[in-house]
């Protein structure tokens, strides 16, 4: 029994092991930290992130992941994405960052912010025209 216990095991890693043209092909692959910015901000839950920046606060990551529903660590991401792209200033002048946009980040706040009131009130014309 112990034999084929060793046996399943060497089979079960011989296909679990990966042959080089696929391990080439995993390190082609894009991360998500290298993507272009507009495919960044053009999901909703970046959309809101930065919309929430347009709020007169002092925001931290952990109240910014919070407000816009998503998690610490992808806010993380994304938040330093934003910096990268000088969308967003990042200080810490205590424990805490503090996460700001740059003029840069409020005018592509703005523009976003107002698509999606466009786009809000688009959706309620058609749902009154249909009621």
């Amino acid at each position: 029994m112990v034999e084929t216990e060793k046996a399943e095991k060497k089979e079960t890693a011989q296909r679990n092991a990966e042959k080089p043209e696929e391990q080439a092909v995993k390190q082609e692959k894009p991360r998500e930290k290298e993507r272009p910015l507009s495919e960044i901000i053009l999901h909703p839950k970046p959309s809101k992130l930065l919309t929430l920046l347009l709020q007169d606060k002092q925001w931290h990551t952990a109240a910014l992941a919070r407000e816009s529903g998503q998690s610490y660590v992808y806010a993380t991401e994304l938040v330093k994405s934003f910096e990268k792209t000088g969308i967003v200033s990042v200080s810490s002048p205590g424990r805490r960052k503090i996460i700001k946009l740059t003029e840069k980040g409020e005018k592509l706040a703005h523009s976003i912010d107002d698509i999606l009131k466009m786009s809000s009130e688009e959706a309620a014309k058609l749902q009154q025209k249909t009621a």
